[in-house]
């Protein structure tokens, strides 16, 4: 009976670590901050959206839970960050027809990850009899004494762009990175949608957290044709 007692205690410690060692390797037990994006609603000709931006900070652990308006074609935010009740979110999105019922075309969505070397940095599509390529690159750009850690490092901007038969059309390149998103370590596509003519791209950009790599979301926009 000692024996089989043994056994069935080295049998649950084997599990236990198999179930621990899983846990970490998918994401599920993540220590760092995670940002979860998603599209809130859209002008019916898809000139404006917004969309949703909420999680928990590393280290505080304090949720955050944002909305922000976009210009679609032009590819940049329209006043500050809003919470869901705010007047003046609610105003602007009467005055830029944002339905919230309306929904874009979800074409792409990557997994989570904390893991940089599994990150996508191009995906191929067609629309309307049209064949596009997606593509993400990343170029060095130097450290800044507010990033609190090894300068280094090589640091890094973006470029996105697409593809389409001779033509190439940027979506957004850095020519420095902001004061928003310095230090960033990597970047990786997480997930594309879209709604007539227009494409919408969400962007993971990691930089070092507290307890983890802290995994952060930026949004391009952009017309495809």
């Amino acid at each position: 009976m000692q024996g089989t007692g043994l056994v069935e205690i080295m049998r649950c410690l084997i599990l236990t670590f198999f179930t621990v060692t899983i846990l970490l390797f998918t994401g599920t037990s993540y220590s760092g901050t995670l940002t979860k994006a998603e599209i809130s609603g859209l002008s019916p000709d898809g000139k404006y959206l917004s969309f949703h931006e909420y999680g928990t900070a590393d280290g505080s652990g304090e949720p955050f839970d944002d909305y922000r308006i976009i210009d679609v074609d032009n590819n940049c935010y329209i006043g500050k960050s809003f919470k869901t009740d705010d007047t003046a979110y609610i105003t602007l999105l009467k005055k830029y027809g944002i339905n919230q019922k309306l929904k874009a075309s979800l074409i792409y969505k990557s997994e989570e990850s904390c893991q940089m070397s599994s990150l996508l940095y191009s995906y191929k599509f067609s629309y309307d009899n049209i064949d596009y390529h997606l593509i993400l690159k990343e170029y060095n750009a130097p450290g800044t004494s507010d990033c609190d850690h090894d300068l280094s490092v090589d640091f890094k901007k973006m470029e996105l762009f697409i593809e389409y038969g001779n033509h190439t059309r940027t979506l957004q390149k850095d020519v420095e990175l902001p004061s928003s998103r310095r230090c960033v370590l990597a970047y990786g596509i997480n997930s594309i949608y879209l709604f007539k003519n227009k494409i919408i791209i969400f962007l993971n950009y990691y930089t070092r957290g507290f307890e983890g790599p802290d995994i952060n979301k930026m949004i391009v926009t952009g017309t495809i044709k």
